[in-house]
């Protein structure tokens, strides 16, 4: 799996774009390009071909097709400013309920996202004090993905879509929208290799009273330039070590780092889960500060 991951990464660190911090812009829904977990955000978004859990489905939703079990994704995000971002994700695999004329039913994916800056100052364009203002905005996305073809020479071919739902509100004024992700992913037939391609945030403006922004579209095989480059390291005690570069944003250094804890076969109240993993990212932002990431993931039911 590690040996899986690191190449994946390889192939792909000059085709993913995926900016860490959401800020005001010439673009609206910038919540949706937030990193909600902790695993890929600490390797530098670097995520777009490794898609084996739920944290895909903010890279490439097509990934989400390998999930074969119920799996749980809880993130807390510490964004500069204290803003805080809070983000859930549950993942269901299909098969149970196939029926003998579909073969391969694919993952279906529901998560929520919620962004709340409290309370900060608003000034003129000379810096005098206009008072306070709050932004609050989420995010409900539903994903769909499936294999569409299996080779054991030419490999594994997923498909995936996700639909989001926004909605931003910011000195008492709403927008609403809906973006569209969608992507392909290719495995080869020992899963060592892997390549993926997305689409992601297409989709109408957005817009406060008169004013319109376009949404933050992203294709993730563009002319960009930007670099995202990760790694991780599971240590014989169920400790897993993360570092990553990526230079897409305009604040800090651009090096990611983080860890976590890896645990198999548990049993939570009523539930058993084949892995459980807590991981912990912590970026630098330059002059805004840094951000700190927690994430749970419960992958539930026999491996």
């Amino acid at each position: 799996m590690i040996k899986r991951i690191l190449i994946s990464l390889l192939l792909l660190t000059s085709l993913l774009t995926a900016p860490l911090l959401a800020a005001s812009g010439t673009s609206g829904g910038q919540i949706v390009e937030i990193i909600p977990d902790a695993r890929s955000a600490a390797m530098g978004g670097a995520y777009c071909a490794v898609g084996d859990d739920t944290s895909c489905l903010s890279y490439n939703p097509a990934g989400i097709g390998q999930i074969r079990h119920t799996e749980i994704l809880l993130s807390n995000v510490q964004l500069p400013a204290d803003v805080q971002y809070q983000h859930v994700t549950c993942a269901y695999s299909l098969r149970d309920i196939r029926s003998v004329t579909l073969n391969e039913p694919g993952t279906l994916a529901i998560g929520f996202s919620f962004l709340d800056s409290g309370h900060m100052i608003a000034r003129d364009t000379s810096g005098n004090s206009l008072g306070t203002f709050s932004e609050r905005d989420c995010v409900l996305s539903v994903a769909y993905a499936k294999p569409l073809y299996r080779d054991q020479v030419r490999g594994s071919v997923l498909a995936g879509v996700n639909m989001q739902f926004v909605s931003e509100e910011i000195l008492e004024k709403t927008s609403k929208n809906t973006c569209t992700d969608a992507g392909i992913l290719w495995m080869s037939p020992s899963n060592v290799y892997s390549a993926g391609l997305a689409l992601q945030n297409a989709g109408r403006e957005f817009g406060y009273s008169e004013e319109q922004f376009g949404s933050p579209e992203t294709f993730m095989a563009d002319d960009r330039k930007t670099l995202h480059f990760g790694t991780e390291y599971l240590t014989a005690r169920a400790l897993v070590l993360r570092a990553g570069f990526e230079n897409s944003r305009d604040e800090g250094n651009g090096i990611t780092l983080g860890g976590g804890i890896l645990l198999n076969e548990l049993d939570i109240f009523f539930w058993y889960a084949h892995e459980v993993s807590i991981d912990y990212a912590f970026i630098s932002t330059g002059d805004l500060g840094t951000t700190h990431q927690l994430s749970l993931v419960l992958k539930l039911g026999a491996d």
